[in-house]
């Protein structure tokens, strides 16, 4: 299977849905999906990632891709922001 480097944010906006409808087919309120995103996606469960892939019409594989490369991506950048001791 063919794997990319997109995240969540990166494929919503290349398809134009709004986050709102994502955060309502996640069955989360619009200001939960906006932390999460912000927090790296931690607290997302399989439940609401299979929510996703049925919403986006993708396998369940592909909306768990693009949600963890969210968070290596928002992970990766914290780590970076920390001072070097």
């Amino acid at each position: 299977m063919k794997t990319t480097n997109e995240t969540i944010e990166a494929y919503v906006k290349r398809k134009g849905i709004k986050h709102k409808i994502i955060a309502q087919s996640m069955n989360m309120q619009v200001t939960t999906w906006y932390k999460n995103r912000q927090r790296c996606c931690k607290n997302v469960s399989i439940e609401e990632i299979h929510n996703l892939a049925q919403f986006l019409k993708i396998t369940p594989y592909k909306a768990f891709e693009l949600t963890y490369n969210l968070y290596l991506k928002t992970n990766n950048n914290n780590i970076s922001k920390e001072p070097f001791i």
